[in-house]
Order: structure tokens, then C-alpha cells, then sequence
């Protein structure tokens, strides 16, 4: 029997939360923090993402298909001391579905719940043994303010 968990977060500047950083450990990638210059690595993680897509509204430019284009913009206008740059979820997938079920669960909800209303939505599948889950990292503000 599936059992229902999700986590939800803000990743924002006044709790020392970066979207980029963010980002690069759910992908689990090295990454570049345009702003600071600093690198990021989460390359050693041990359980590596088997699927990930980057969901936009339609009116979002297309390089913001690629993560670290999209959170390093999303940090670079989001400048005051107590800025929500992300909404993070993590969220349980059930083992009696298969891989491509999960996969397609995942992006009708992300696209019904947040692409719709004009959020991007960052999506990465670890498939651990035992602990299939998503990562969804999201725009906080409809797709129009960026």
C-alpha cells in the first residue's frame, strides 16, 4: 500500500537558502552561483536522479529550460534581505507504480498545481531503493514578474 509523504520548504535569503544551490543538490551537479561566484558541488551524493525535467509556463523564455539559467535569475532579481527565491517539495512516490507511471503522475500534477498558474517547476526523481521521490523546486510569483 502507497503511504502519502511531502515535504514542503522555502528556500529564501533570510533562512541562508540559495535556489541555485538548491537546484544543483537535487540534480545533484556542479554549479555556478552567478552573484557570488562561488561554486556548488553535489556530485558525491550517493543517490543519483534518474529523471529530471524543467516544466515552464508559456510564456517563459526557453533558456530558462536549463536550471542554473532560471535560479540564477530568480536570484538575481530577487534582492531584498528576506527574499523567497523557491518553494522546495519533496515528495514520496509509490513503489507499486512503475518508473514511467511515477514519471507521468509527477508531471500532470506539477503541470495542473503549479505550470498552470505561471509557476516554473524544477522536477528530479531519485529512484533510492525503497524511497522512489520527486524534488520540485518552484517559483514563488507567476512566471510574468521574472
Amino acid at each position: 500500500m502507497a503511504i502519502f509523504s511531502m515535504n514542503i520548504a522555502k528556500v529564501s535569503k533570510s533562512n541562508g537558502k540559495s535556489a541555485v544551490n538548491s537546484s544543483a543538490y537535487i540534480h545533484r551537479e556542479r554549479w555556478q552561483r552567478s552573484l557570488t561566484g562561488e561554486y556548488v558541488d553535489y556530485r558525491y551524493k550517493m543517490d543519483e536522479p534518474i529523471y529530471s525535467e524543467m516544466l515552464l509556463p508559456k510564456n517563459a523564455p526557453l533558456e530558462y529550460s536549463d536550471p542554473k539559467v532560471l535560479w540564477n535569475a530568480v536570484e538575481k532579481i530577487e534582492t531584498n534581505s528576506n527574499a523567497l527565491f523557491a518553494r522546495r517539495i519533496i515528495l514520496a512516490l509509490p513503489l507499486e507504480l512503475s518508473l514511467s507511471q511515477n514519471k507521468q503522475l509527477l508531471h500532470d500534477y506539477c503541470i495542473e498545481q503549479f505550470v498552470d498558474k505561471g509557476m516554473c517547476a524544477d522536477t528530479v526523481i531519485h529512484w533510492k531503493e525503497g524511497n522512489p521521490h520527486a524534488h520540485i523546486l518552484l517559483t514563488t510569483r507567476p512566471f510574468n514578474f521574472y
